[in-house]
């Protein structure tokens, strides 16, 4: 009996392990290809250091009457990118001004900010590159 059941303990394992394949240290592939949300964009912004900190900043300048917000304007498609677009706002009772632009690769998670003022094919700066320019 014990031998029999010893042999059964394999097959059982393969059984878990090709239907729960968490089970087995393997994340399921729908999840890992799975595309950025645009409320997990905004997330990603609103966690930076330095997004948290200008917030701070703002609601502390305007005595708390200005707060920081983060709207997506929709989609920015230039290829290879396939990105969220995520506006750094300070929301007013009256008026909203932007304040940043950043894009979110929704494959790879890459955060990108727009940077207006530079020439074209320069004008996006990766996330590291923003850091150093501007540490929180």
């Amino acid at each position: 009996m014990k031998g029999r059941s010893m042999r059964r303990a394999p097959l059982a394992m393969l059984l878990v392990c090709l239907l729960v394949p968490a089970a087995c240290g393997r994340a399921k592939e729908s999840t890992a290809t799975a595309a950025l949300s645009q409320d997990e964009a905004v997330a990603l912004i609103m966690n930076l250091p330095q997004c948290r900190a200008w917030g701070d900043a703002v609601e502390k300048a305007s005595g708390g009457e200005a707060h920081a917000a983060y709207v997506v304007q929709g989609e920015w498609k230039a290829p290879p990118l396939d990105c969220w677009q995520v506006w750094r706002v300070e929301d007013h009772a009256d008026h909203t001004v932007r304040n940043e632009i950043f894009l979110v690769d929704k494959n790879t998670r890459a955060i990108f900010v727009y940077d207006e003022f530079a020439p074209e094919g320069k004008d996006l700066v990766p996330l590291a590159q923003w850091h150093q320019e501007w540490p929180s």
